[in-house]
């Protein structure tokens, strides 16, 4: 609750609670048994670095990007700082895909007034674009894993 408390200028209590509840909904997703969600997801370095809830929080949360790349669903890369600037550096973005018989796909955008839903073709394909770039410049899931965990040990 951490991080969504300090990012808002203005918070509200209920505001915040209701953040935090969507977001543990989408977790249980990825833990549901039979067909659990699948992600993949690529994070720039920098939001590894940056220090939410003190030390020993941000060492818990380092630690648990670990634990969840270890299941089956989950795929979890790294563009290091050393790759430069990249195609995702401008702002943050959720690619939704969903299976062909619902023909829903959509990008999700967070931002400071609440969020976007992009659902045009053209989007969505800028946003695939996009991410596969990220990717090309991504550590591999083992490496990424190592600078992680290298980073919750300095903790």
């Amino acid at each position: 609750m951490t991080f969504i408390g300090e990012a808002c200028p203005t918070p509200s209590r209920t505001g915040v609670e209701h953040q935090v509840e969507l977001r543990q909904q989408r977790q249980e997703r990825l833990n549901r048994a039979g067909n659990p969600t699948r992600l993949r997801c690529v994070l720039d370095e920098a939001a590894l670095h940056r220090l939410v809830g003190g030390p020993e929080v941000m060492r818990e949360q380092l630690e648990h990007l670990i634990e969840l790349s270890e299941k089956p669903n989950i795929n979890i890369r790294v563009v290091p700082f050393a790759a430069g600037a990249h195609a995702g550096s401008k702002s943050a973005f959720s690619l939704l895909r969903f299976p062909e018989n619902l023909n829903t796909d959509a990008v999700y955008l967070e931002n400071e007034r609440g969020a976007v839903w992009l659902e045009r073709p053209a989007d969505i394909e800028h946003y695939t674009t996009v991410f596969d770039l990220m990717s090309s410049r991504a550590l591999d899931a083992s490496a990424s894993m190592e600078l992680v965990a290298s980073l919750a040990s300095s903790l």
